[in-house]
């Protein structure tokens, strides 16, 4: 049987919406909707006024004040909401087919009822949203079975109790009538001038829900994968119910999936959700009173499939642990990464006999002082030390002694110093000493102490073997009208140093640096180099 879309919906077999009803549309729609113009039109249909009334004051919104007036409830509810309402109320007027298709009748209600609510309940956990404009959405998106039913119930009663699933319904429409009830509910929409996001994620609802994408023109609020993913969403969780309901095969792996993914329903959740969504489904059928037909209880229907349920929670928190160990072995394989990472940064920073740092890192931390420092308003002391006659220490005890000689230092600079000072080894028997102060008698004192500590040092095997140091530094305070590099500090340092060999060794030299100039400082006779 062939019929054309566009007879068909100028047929009488169309549900129309009374004057009323396409005002309110209208006034809904409008970017601020005039609450007085609205109301003054719905007290134009008594029924309608009861009715919104009714719902008002029902348990279903739980208001603790009655709501004595339509003035008050139109307010309270909000235009989207009494459209909602008003749209429900006149599709529910709608005389469908002869008893002999009551059930049938009855049951595409019911799918209708089952995805309103069970978009509403979507919308709940889902931040920004209007719930009545979901409930509404999911609530027409199904309207065309009802005209297809009503302009041929003989053969659509006949196709919709053969169809197992929404693929093989539609297929079956289109080979009976040459389009599907998918196009009917949207023409219905344009015609009622519902709002385009509506139209078009009605025209989408059997769409899967991946295949939706950024492109399609939603309000803010309604912005993918919301609006058109809750319509899909709401069409299987109804689908799913109903195939429960008729002892059919269910199928359920890609709507718990989408449940799960989009909307944040927990496997151990969804007895309750799908609970909820029934008895909700018959409370408010009651209150737009259309008969659903006798049903099982929900519980009775979800029953059928507690195993499932029971076994998909069980997987989510077997696949909840796996992960969790996943993760922690990830965490776990990163710090051992951090660590090792942080251990060859380190070995590639020190050197491997004494430990102190290496060259190459010390202009880096040397200019980090230095800005440190000038934000502090203190001094940078650079000290270079240099053994005395280590080459001879070599020859004549051997490298060995030689080794120990560059730890035994490294030990007593170590204990001499603080620990946010820096020991670096510049080559050989040569360090330099970074270290940042307040006053130059720190210097001066920590100059002293290296010089007369590594002068005591003993080598147990060794006994006549003697090390000494010559000490070079140089104090400068860093500040903005005098900018200097470090590698200047270095090289100062460095030759206070050579000067202190040159007059003997074992003895230090110090320098302060103030606008370009080297002062001498003043040290104790013994170790100091008179300039």
């Amino acid at each position: 049987m062939t019929i054309s879309l566009h007879k068909l919906l100028e047929s009488d077999r169309i549900p129309s919406l009374p004057e009323i009803a396409i005002r309110v549309v209208e006034l809904a729609q409008e970017p601020e909707p005039d609450f007085d113009e609205m109301i003054r039109t719905i007290k134009g249909d008594p029924a309608i006024c009861s009715r919104i009334m009714r719902t008002v004051n029902s348990a279903l919104f739980g208001l603790r004040q009655r709501v004595s007036s339509i003035d008050s409830a139109v307010p309270i509810l909000g235009a989207n909401l009494v459209r909602t309402l008003v749209l429900s109320f006149s599709l529910a007027d709608h005389q469908g087919p002869s008893i002999k298709y009551k059930t049938i009748y009855q049951a595409i209600w019911r799918n209708c009822m089952t995805q309103a609510v069970a978009a509403e309940a979507l919308a709940q956990r889902t931040p920004g949203v209007d719930e009545s404009v979901w409930f509404l959405g999911a609530l027409l998106q199904d309207i065309g079975r009802i005209v297809l039913l009503d302009a041929a119930p003989e053969e659509y009663s006949r196709l919709s109790i053969a169809a197992n699933n929404d693929a093989e319904l539609l297929a079956a429409e289109e080979r009976t009538f040459g389009f599907n009830h998918v196009e009917v509910s949207t023409q219905l929409c344009l015609r009622w001038r519902l709002d385009n996001y509506l139209v078009d994620a009605v025209g989408k609802h059997h769409t899967p829900i991946r295949n939706f994408n950024s492109d399609d023109q939603l309000p803010a609020d309604l912005t993918l994968p919301y609006y058109p993913n809750a319509l899909r969403g709401a069409a299987s969780l109804a689908a799913y119910i109903e195939a429960l309901r008729s002892a059919r095969d269910a199928e359920s792996e890609q709507l718990f999936a989408d449940l799960q993914h989009t909307f944040n329903v927990a496997p151990e959740e969804l007895h309750d959700f799908l609970t909820d969504v029934g008895l909700r489904t018959n409370e408010v059928a009651a209150l737009f009173n259309i008969d659903l037909g006798d049903t099982p209880p929900v519980e009775q229907i979800l029953a059928k499939a507690q195993a499932t349920l029971a076994k998909i929670a069980v997987q989510s928190q077997l696949n909840v642990a796996s992960i969790q160990r996943h993760v922690d072995e990830a965490k776990q394989e990163l710090e051992n990464a951090r660590v090792e990472s942080s251990q060859w940064k380190k070995k590639a920073q020190t050197d491997d006999l004494t430990g102190a740092l290496s060259r190459k890192v010390l202009e880096p931390t040397l200019t980090e002082l230095l800005i440190d420092a000038a934000d502090d308003e203190r001094a940078v002391a650079v000290l270079f030390i240099d053994i005395d006659n280590f080459k001879s220490l070599n020859d004549n005890y051997g490298h060995h002694l030689g080794d120990e000689a560059l730890e035994r230092v490294v030990e007593v600079i170590r204990g001499t110093l603080r620990d946010c000072d820096h020991i670096v080894r510049y080559g050989g028997d040569e360090f330099v000493l970074l270290m940042a102060t307040s006053v130059n008698e720190t210097v001066t004192r920590v100059c002293e102490r290296l010089r007369s500590r590594i002068e005591a040092i003993h080598f147990a095997d060794e006994p006549k073997a003697q090390t000494t140091c010559s000490l070079g530094g140089v104090i400068f305070r860093p500040h903005a009208n005098e900018p200097i590099r470090g590698e200047r500090l270095i090289e100062e340092a460095d030759q206070a140093m050579y000067l202190a060999k040159q007059r003997g060794g074992n003895r230090c030299a110090l320098f302060e640096l103030n606008d370009g100039e080297l002062i001498s400082i003043d040290l104790p006779e013994t170790g100091g180099v008179p300039v």
